[in-house]
């Protein structure tokens, strides 16, 4: 029964997030923002919906486990599992921004997250040190945005849903955030002590999969059409506010102690994947990731997945 419970609140915090970015997307729209800013804005950010409200309630419960393991388990999906099959569907074009700005500020502060952990937790005042490489790349949105406005074609879409029914659906997609997440933790704990595994173990294969999915058949379907230039710097800005908000809040919350050694073999997992990224744009097809590198994600992913249980 809880697995099922696990199930659907998993789906229904998916959807829920789904909701919210098109409902304040067509609302942004009919207040006359352009499409591009709403991609570099409410779309990026709001893709990890899912994984801000599981870490904000884990953290009000002092689920330490549940918080790292949602935040490492998504960011290694996203780089992995998301980029890694998409590139062996199809070879993946890398923005040339993402290759001087994204995956450099990526990997910084992966490398903070990794030194600040060393000592056995993440504290109030780490959490304000991620904040400050936070702070940073929304100053390079709001770059994109400046520069995303100016080239804007200034082309206005017709919303036909009203400000009232758009903004219902953004309330009722709050409110289901809220309740499948409380609903999801409880039933993940339950999970957990059910089948024996750690609940760090079931958050960051369940959950963070689970959270990454819609981005990966997005990114699939993308490859499939050649058209998959953005997916690469799309979950490397997923990665940053993962770590540099979600993490830092989570921590500012509730102090995050480290319980494994194994999460720092995670954390270096990341940063392995994200080399993966920079240098594949220095082989014979520069500016992209091929099949290669593509298994070479996915092989990162399976050794996280058998360093879970394994260990």
């Amino acid at each position: 029964m809880e697995f099922i419970l696990l199930v659907v609140s998993l789906t229904l915090l998916v959807k829920s997030a789904d909701i919210l970015i098109n409902s304040a997307s067509k609302l942004a729209m009919k207040l006359g923002v352009s499409k591009n800013i709403i991609g570099l804005t409410l779309v990026a950010f709001g893709t990890s919906f899912p994984e801000l409200v599981v870490n904000t309630l884990s953290s009000l419960k002092g689920e330490n486990s549940i918080t790292l393991g949602n935040i490492i388990g998504s960011n290694l999906a996203n780089l992995s599992l998301v980029i890694g099959a998409s590139a062996i569907i199809s070879p993946i074009i890398i923005h040339r921004r993402a290759i001087w700005r994204e995956i450099p500020l990526a990997t910084v502060i992966t490398l903070a997250n990794l030194f600040l952990i060393m000592d056995g937790s993440l504290t109030f005042w780490d959490g304000l040190v991620l904040y400050l490489f936070f702070i940073l790349f929304l100053f390079y949105t709001l770059e994109q945005i400046v520069l995303e406005k100016n080239d804007d074609s200034k082309k206005v879409m017709e919303i036909r849903d009203s400000y009232k029914k758009l903004n219902l659906y953004m309330i009722l997609s709050l409110v289901g955030l809220y309740l499948s997440g409380k609903y999801l933790i409880d039933s993940l704990i339950a999970v957990s002590q059910n089948l024996g595994v750690s609940p760090y173990a079931l958050s960051a294969i369940l959950i963070a999969a689970g959270t990454s999915l819609p981005e990966l058949v997005v990114s699939v379907l993308a490859a499939v059409k050649k058209e998959s230039e953005l997916v690469v710097g799309n979950m490397l800005g997923s990665n940053i506010f993962n770590i540099g908000f979600i993490l830092a809040t989570s921590s500012i919350i509730h102090p995050i102690k480290v319980f494994s050694e194994n999460i720092i073999l995670h954390i270096i997992l990341i940063l392995i994947a994200t080399a993966i990224l920079f240098i594949g744009n220095f082989t014979l097809k520069r500016r992209v990731i091929d099949r290669e590198e593509g298994l070479l994600l996915l092989l990162v992913y399976v050794v996280f997945f058998m360093s879970l249980f394994c260990s």
